[in-house]
């Protein structure tokens, strides 16, 4: 009995040390795939548009004051 419980065990470490390797290889795979394919530049930031923001902040405001009861 305890020779089936080492021979699992050995099984059993055998199996994740491998399934192990498998990830690391396929992770090294992904990267050089990934280094072949390039980035792409990150796209640039967009302006905020020019406007008359204060009236929305004010309305915002409001409805902020006007909810707790101020």
């Amino acid at each position: 009995m305890l020779q089936e419980g080492v021979r699992l065990m050995i099984v059993g470490m055998t199996t994740v040390f491998a399934f192990l390797g498998v990830l690391v290889v396929a992770m090294h795979a992904n990267r050089a795939v990934a280094g072949m394919l390039g980035t792409e530049p990150p796209p640039e930031p967009v302006p905020p548009a020019v406007g008359d923001d204060d009236a929305e902040i004010a309305v915002v405001l409001a409805a902020i004051a006007a909810q707790r009861g101020l």
